[in-house]
């Protein structure tokens, strides 16, 4: 297996996890919505990808690419949303958001006929890739006006924001420009264009500094459960290797000098990170805090506050 064959399976992974992680965290939240949308879109895309390369016969490869084609059909209309919701400009852009989806929704129903995707054939170092129905460059143009139009609206807002508000979507613009950029040289052999496919590569960092923007810059306001997680992630980790190589090194210390039982040996071992969980969680915290979130998070004084504010109310 190559190295863009494990990244296109690593990508979609990735961007499935994305997608679960912020919808679950605030369902609610429109902006939320839209950029879980925008991740199984990412996911599906490259998920349709990966099966149109281990496929066995032709007409499966023709059904997988035009999954991810039509995964890529919703990617404009998604992202176009996600910008609005974020400017918070949903509601005066309603006529162009209808007319968007309207178009994906046609694209949509003429995805698994010739019109759109006529056949996959060899290309270049290619097994299979799409050739181009009459419909495709009427998609080719959909996508690259939706995409301009929606840079074009962020640029505007970051000249608008103020000073958190502008590295939060500077982020976004960073990232969305990797990802638009990488995934482009995807379409490009469609036109008989042998250029190298740098989606495999760019898609990695649009979904780092995406995951950097929620947590670093609370983009879409999860920080304190992202915080949560980075914490005892961090200790997990820390406990497993600690409990490994402890009970190894108790196991024969203790079995050399006296012969003990390694079930007394692991029973001390837990003993002994019990006693050091809340002053190494407390460590790896104020660290996570320093690199991430600067500290302003604090959340047991705010609510052993509001738990004194209450007990004077009784």
């Amino acid at each position: 297996m190559t190295f863009d064959s494990v990244a296109i399976w690593l990508i979609s992974g990735a961007s499935l996890l994305l997608a679960l992680f912020i919808f679950s965290q605030n369902p609610n939240r429109l902006v939320n919505q839209m950029m879980a949308c925008l991740s199984l879109s990412v996911a599906v895309w490259t998920f349709g990808q990966a099966m149109g390369e281990v496929a066995g016969d032709k007409t499966a490869v023709l059904f997988w690419t035009r999954t991810n084609v039509g995964a890529a059909v919703l990617l404009p209309a998604f992202y176009l949303h996600f910008i609005f919701a974020l400017l918070e400009r949903t509601k005066k852009e309603k006529l162009t958001l209808t007319s968007t989806y309207s178009l994906a929704a046609i694209f949509l129903l003429l995805l698994f006929t010739p019109l759109f995707v006529r056949d996959v054939a060899p290309f270049a170092a290619y097994r299979y890739y799409p050739q181009a129905g009459i419909v495709y460059p009427f998609f080719a143009a959909y996508l690259s006006v939706v995409f301009l139009y929606a840079f074009w609206q962020l640029f505007r807002g970051y000249r608008r924001a103020a000073a958190e508000r502008k590295n939060q979507l500077l982020y976004v613009t960073l990232a969305s420009l990797i990802g638009f950029g990488g995934g482009v040289t995807a379409f490009l052999p469609v036109w008989g264009i042998d250029f190298p496919i740098l989606s495999n590569y760019a898609l990695p960092a649009y979904l780092i500094i995406t995951i950097y923007a929620i947590v670093k810059h609370h983009l879409l306001d999860i920080s304190i459960v992202i915080r949560e997680g980075l914490i005892y992630s961090v200790l997990t980790l820390i406990f497993t290797g600690f409990y490994a190589l402890a009970i190894l090194a108790a196991n024969y210390l203790f079995w050399s000098v006296g012969h003990v039982h390694p079930f007394w040996t692991a029973l001390i071992v837990v003993f002994i990170s019990v006693l050091f969980f809340q002053p190494l969680k407390d460590r790896v915290q104020a660290v996570i805090d320093r690199l991430f979130f600067r500290g302003e998070y604090r959340y047991r004084q705010a609510i052993d506050r509001l738990s004194a504010e209450n007990q004077k109310l009784f």
